[in-house]
């Protein structure tokens, strides 16, 4: 990596990536050098992205990234890896006096992001920290973070998917759907369901538990499993007979589709997952950030959560945009009007969701790392939130 880099950027979590993918190339355009190193999931999402990125040498330290990068700043995208070596890219960051910076993609598990395996929310927090949503920023606040240092840019991902919605709408929706399954009956509609893994950290989260509304079709307690059967109940009930398409996250791995799987008459990995959900009539789903992209895309969506707490999980106005449900009834209600075109207006995600926040994000990462040189040490000491000296 050459040295004397602007800012190092560092993401193992695919919806970290999803976050970091445009904004290297904005970075660039106002003059400043960047470097992505992804290694995981992270890595097959910028790969799909089409951003560029470096992999991690296997034997390679934190510290020994940042001497090979000598850059002004660091930035790492946020896991539930409580051993991320992004942790320690921010440690080391901090200790040679560099501008550090936090990426958070959503609202889930504030607690745990900085927390690594010490027992303080905060213990390997960076100077500043960049959200989507004021209300994920006030998690942070409240956990002790100084607020002039949390970052309410947006979220950079919604700029990719209206510049992908363009493109899409150009080629037409038929002809993607041709695209992606040509084998498919072109007749029938098209509903797709976004899965997502309910093991990983803090596995209890995702586990059938006494606030449970929704009780699937039996024989298994995990999270996905329940929400798949409600929604094939649903399909069954609805009286309209569509194509079902089984979008798999991309930390489930092969032979860990959810259960009912074999109901679906597709299961989709490889094709990309924009192109997937502007294919279909309908997109159903859970928590997914890929449920307010296809919303972003045009197409009626349904969130379905088995207890009602999750609805927490979305933005605070999701239900401008797509229909939200946690009970037998209002699954079947929200999923039989979907498929025939109803429900919210999913037009109103282009006003509620955030737009040029890759630019917002840049411009701040820009200050930060300009102001970089006016930065002593003793400074950055002073900054440290209280919950961690």
């Amino acid at each position: 990596m050459p040295p004397g880099i602007d800012l190092m950027i560092y993401v193992e979590d695919p919806g970290a990536a999803n976050f970091v993918g445009g904004i290297p190339a904005a970075l660039e355009t106002l003059g400043l050098t960047a470097r992505v190193i992804a290694e995981g999931k992270a890595a097959e999402h910028l790969r799909r992205l089409g951003v560029a990125f470096e992999t991690p040498v296997p034997s390679v330290t934190a510290e020994g990234m940042i001497d090979a990068a000598n850059p002004r700043g660091v930035a790492v995208g946020t896991s539930m890896n409580l051993e991320s070596p992004g942790l320690s890219l921010i440690d080391h960051g901090r200790r040679r006096g560099l501008v550090t910076v936090g990426f958070v993609d959503g609202p889930a598990n504030p607690r745990w992001r900085f927390r690594g395996e010490s027992d303080g929310p905060l213990a390997h927090a960076p100077d500043y920290i960049f959200v989507p949503e004021p209300g994920i920023a006030d998690a942070y606040v409240q956990l002790g973070m100084d607020r002039d240092r949390v970052k309410v840019c947006g979220h950079p991902g919604f700029d990719t998917v209206r510049r992908r919605r363009g493109l899409l709408i150009s080629e037409g929706r038929g002809n993607v759907r041709r695209r992606l399954w040509p084998d498919l009956n072109p007749e029938r509609p098209l509903a797709i369901f976004v899965s997502e893994p309910s093991d990983g950290f803090r596995p209890e989260q995702f586990r059938r538990s006494s606030d449970y509304t929704l009780r699937g079709r039996g024989g298994s307690d995990a999270r996905t499993d329940i929400v798949v059967g409600e929604f094939l109940d649903a399909v069954e009930a609805s009286g309209v007979d569509p194509l079902l398409v089984l979008r798999l996250h991309p930390k489930e791995t092969d032979g860990a589709e959810p259960a009912h799987a074999s109901r679906f008459d597709v299961v989709s990995r490889a094709e990309p997952h924009l192109d997937a959900v502007f294919a279909a009539d309908a997109v159903f789903g859970m928590t997914s950030v890929l449920l307010l992209e296809a919303a972003l895309i045009g197409r009626q969506v349904v969130s379905i959560v088995p207890r009602a707490a999750e609805t927490a999980w979305l933005p605070e106005d999701a239900s401008a945009y797509l229909a939200r449900a946690s009970t037998r009834d209002e699954v079947r209600k929200s999923v039989a009007d979907a498929l025939r075109g109803g429900g919210p207006d999913p037009a109103f995600a282009d006003s509620c969701l955030s737009s040029g926040a890759t630019r917002t994000a840049a411009e701040t990462l820009a200050t930060l790392v300009g102001s970089a040189a006016m930065t002593s040490v003793d400074m950055k000491a002073n900054s440290v939130p209280a919950s961690r000296r």
